[in-house]
């Protein structure tokens, strides 16, 4: 029998529809403005830097630069890295330059994280690099915790979101059957005090590239990119039956920097839509909903559900495109972007239920899908 995955995503975006569309991997989309996403953290400083582009049209999601908010599970000893992405609106020629700072919050480092400060430069043809930070490891039961990384003394470019908040995701409790951590608030979950929640850290990783025709040479994109997304997702494995899907939920980390095979929205002089070629980055907080099924085939969808409180989902979307395509893609980020790569995916897995363990899949395009179900918190 067949064991699938499927996922539901909840991701901060503005409202739009999507109905019955399903995603497998290499459609040939017959619509370019339906393209549906298919949907991960590593600290000490290292600073990591965007590829190149030359492009003279970029599109960014805010006129200066932004950095991210991110979630990273805590881990029980020693340290773990995260990455903080920091995107500036477009390359310039003289190079960008700032400063980095860590700050306390409900989380305070030397305890809790390692801080740092340091300074970020872009040269002119980067414009992402990301800021890790090594998280310290406990066993005590706690709130969720923050700490945020602040941007200052920018030159080249203004500062739009000047403070990235890192959330350390509680992973304590769940072995008492309650928890205090930031799970508390969502039904179903250890946290919200029902018993037969079973709570797991996940982490899917996809590398390669997405694209909307099958050949990929006019548009000249990597086929290297990454999509990350991590974090806990808890379910009700006891009350369900043998032949019954079992659902996880969490708010997971969703991390993209891919590449897209695309057209371009407006006309050439000679007639035709030309192929064109673009980069999505982008990371912050997605509610998820993933179904492991053991009864038959199924596939994920994507519901629409902005929620502010998540925080900002910072994005940039740079490339050979028109502006007008690259602006479509930058407001399909991330609810409708096939750069999401696992939102409506389907996954086979050998299970009903979770079970620890790492699973690969390999497409005819040399795409490499990776599930790592890493362990079993309660």
């Amino acid at each position: 029998m067949k064991k699938i995955f499927r996922w539901k995503m909840w991701a901060i975006s503005k409202n739009k529809n999507i109905n019955d569309i399903t995603v497998l991997n290499k459609t040939i989309l017959a619509m370019k403005r339906f393209a549906i996403p298919s949907m991960l953290i590593p600290a000490v400083v290292f600073l990591s830097a965007f590829r190149e582009n030359t492009s003279e049209n970029k599109v960014n999601a805010t006129p200066g630069a932004s950095i991210a908010n991110v979630r990273i599970v805590e881990g029980n000893e020693g340290q773990r890295m995260v990455e903080v992405m920091v995107i500036i609106p477009q390359a310039v020629a003289n190079g960008v330059t700032m400063t980095y700072t860590t700050r306390n919050g409900t989380a305070t480092g030397g305890s809790d994280f390692v801080p740092v400060d340091g300074s970020l430069h872009f040269d002119g043809q980067e414009t992402m690099k990301k800021v890790t930070i090594a998280i310290k490891g406990d066993v005590l039961c706690e709130e969720d915790e923050t700490f945020q990384v602040v941007l200052s003394h920018a030159t080249g470019t203004s500062l739009t979101d000047s403070i990235g908040t890192v959330t350390i995701i509680n992973d304590d409790c769940f072995r008492n059957g309650n928890s205090s951590g930031g799970n508390s608030g969502i039904p179903g979950s250890a946290g919200s005090g029902n018993p037969n929640a079973s709570a797991y850290e996940i982490k899917l990783t996809y590398t390669g590239y997405t694209t909307e025709y099958p050949d990929i040479t006019p548009c000249r994109i990597r086929t290297n990119g990454t999509v990350v997304l991590a974090g806990l997702v808890w379910g009700d494995e006891k009350s369900a039956g043998a032949d019954d899907p079992v659902q996880y939920v969490g708010v997971l980390n969703l991390e993209i920097d891919m590449d897209l095979c695309t057209a371009v929205a407006v006309e050439a002089p000679g007639g035709g839509y030309p192929n064109c070629g673009l980069t999505v980055v982008g990371v912050g907080p997605v509610k998820t909903e993933l179904e492991l099924d053991s009864t038959g085939t199924r596939y994920g969808y994507i519901k629409l559900n902005y929620d502010q409180s998540l925080g900002l989902f910072v994005k940039g979307v740079t490339g050979g495109c028109d502006r007008q395509t690259l602006s479509e893609q930058k407001q399909n980020v991330p609810n409708e972007t096939q750069t999401a790569i696992f939102n409506g995916r389907e996954l086979p897995l050998p299970m009903h239920a979770l079970r620890v363990g790492r699973y690969t899949q390999t497409d005819n395009e040399g795409n490499v899908t990776t599930i790592e179900v890493i362990r079993k918190i309660h």
